[in-house]
């Protein structure tokens, strides 16, 4: 039983398909049968690939910390970037204060930072 309830915890949406039809069948024994086709089912993939893993984790160890800190910045990098509303074109350096009140003229309305206000 416990078994059984801990399976309603994996995000698939097979699991849900089977849950469903097993609710369906109005039958605690059916409904128990359609779940324990489903567990013996996945219960193969699901230990293939917890040996998968664990395999690969042994192997990965030694690199995983450096790989895990690179792709923590990488992600960081990229929300910031996104967040910031950076684009990729190039801004135009402005030569002088007046170049500068130029261009920010040039900017429409929706581009810049702060609206007035109505």
């Amino acid at each position: 039983m416990t078994i059984g309830m801990l399976t309603t915890l994996l995000p698939c949406g097979w699991l849900w398909a089977f849950a469903v039809t097993a609710a369906g069948t109005a039958s605690p024994l059916i409904g128990a049968a359609v779940m324990a086709a489903f567990w013996i089912g996945t219960l193969p993939m699901l230990v293939a690939l917890g040996a998968g893993m664990r395999q690969f984790a042994r192997r990965a160890t030694p690199r995983l910390a450096l790989l895990m800190s690179i792709l923590i910045v990488l992600v960081g990098l990229y929300t910031i970037y996104t967040r910031a509303g950076m684009s990729i074109e190039p801004v135009a350096a402005a030569a002088t204060p007046t170049d500068a009140a130029q261009q920010v003229r040039m900017l429409s309305p929706d581009k810049t930072c702060c609206k007035p206000q109505p």
